[in-house]
């Protein structure tokens, strides 16, 4: 923790307990943040206890158990909505947390349970657009009631703006990314992309583009599908590959199209970005994002990218980025998109450009040693106001 941090507030002699609430602890970005949130904090002065809403576990809470000291709660098998509202507040009495960290929107009603006595933050992961129509009118009054807020992007503060909440109450923190240990050499990314791409029969002068992600309305993979198509048809070197779920809800949309031959589909696999290294080109489709990690993973795999303008995508390229223009499509239109698809797929120089300055100078924005100090300013601010 940086000297300024262990200043103050948090010199106290007993450590800090911090409640961190969530929705799920499943496959999800929010709980992969959430861990990576727990594996760097200082333990000598914080005490974490995670209450889980529900009862979906997944990847994630299996690596907190194996990798963090730190207690995990559910509350999903409670039987009727009343006594989840009990069993929680009895945990808050229990617990006695200096800090309340709700880890998804959908926790954020939580703030309404303990009429505001605790030092709760809340969070937007995604934009509202996307999350607020699964809640009923009267939890999505109380998803917004929190006095702070952690958003992952600049864009994601504007939604909360846009929609009254005053921007001394929101706090921009990033994602932690981690690259991944096996691409920290040119070396290593090029046998990697060798290896894959043999083993799918993808050939050397082949351009492959990427796409990967869920089966979800939110990654609009039917927009990948008609741009790589209109692209497709006038450069016959263009192949794609969908990695996870997502490319399932497409299959049927690219072999009508006639596109079968063109197109690799993973379907649900461990860890995606281990495929991503193959790839020339990631292009995120996404109509909705909070901060997408998989533009980050696939900047750490040395692919050029190509985006949608949404969510925290300007966060992570950067609008004084060289190449802004070239790769962040500012509409959803198919022609723009395939036009852009093409001028990057016809220039390997630019593609090396992008991929190069990308991974020197935009990744090193959001490791734990620059977010984590982020965290703490937050938390001595909350509990020197109260």
């Amino acid at each position: 923790m940086d000297q300024e941090i262990q200043s103050g507030i948090l010199m106290q002699k007993d450590k800090i307990k911090i409640v961190c609430l969530i929705g799920q602890l499943g496959n999800g970005g929010s709980e992969k943040q959430l861990y990576l949130f727990l594996k760097y904090l200082d333990m000598d002065k914080f005490e974490p206890t995670i209450i889980v809403s529900s009862k979906v576990k997944g990847v994630w809470e299996e690596r907190i158990r194996n990798d963090i000291a730190c207690k995990i709660i559910f509350l999903g098998s409670t039987p009727t909505p009343v006594l989840k509202i009990i069993k929680y507040k009895y945990l808050l009495l229990k617990i006695r947390p200096d800090l309340v960290f709700s880890w998804s929107f959908y926790t954020n009603a939580f703030h309404a349970l303990d009429f505001g006595k605790s030092n709760f933050i809340g969070s937007l992961r995604t934009q509202i657009s996307s999350a607020g129509p699964e809640l009923s009118s009267f939890h999505l009054k109380h998803s917004m009631s929190p006095d702070y807020f952690v958003v992952n992007s600049h864009m994601l503060g504007k939604d909360l703006a846009d929609n009254g909440i005053p921007q001394s109450k929101v706090n921009v923190i990033h994602n932690i990314f981690e690259p991944s240990a096996s691409h920290d050499s040119i070396s290593a990314l090029s046998q990697r992309r060798s290896d894959i791409r043999k083993q799918h029969g993808i050939l050397d002068d082949d351009i492959l583009v990427a796409g990967a992600g869920r089966n979800s309305v939110d990654k609009d993979f039917h927009l990948f599908v008609k741009v790589f198509a209109e692209a497709s048809a006038s450069n016959s070197k263009l192949k794609a590959i969908l990695i996870g779920a997502g490319g399932l809800g497409v299959k049927d949309e690219i072999t009508g199209r006639g596109l079968g031959g063109k197109f690799i589909i993973t379907g649900e696999i461990p860890y995606a970005k281990d495929m991503l290294p193959c790839a020339d080109i990631f292009f995120l489709s996404s109509m909705y994002e909070g901060m997408p990690n998989v533009l980050l993973e696939a900047i750490d795999a040395g692919c050029a990218v190509l985006s949608m303008d949404v969510g925290g995508v300007r966060d992570i390229i950067g609008e004084d980025n060289p190449c802004f223009n070239q790769i962040v499509a500012r509409s959803r239109d198919v022609q723009e998109a395939s036009r852009m698809l093409l001028s990057l797929a016809g220039n390997r120089e630019l593609m090396m450009k992008i991929s190069d300055y990308n991974r020197e100078f935009r990744l090193i924005n959001f490791t734990h040693t620059r977010i984590m100090p982020e965290y703490y300013r937050l938390f001595k601010s909350v509990l020197s106001s109260n």
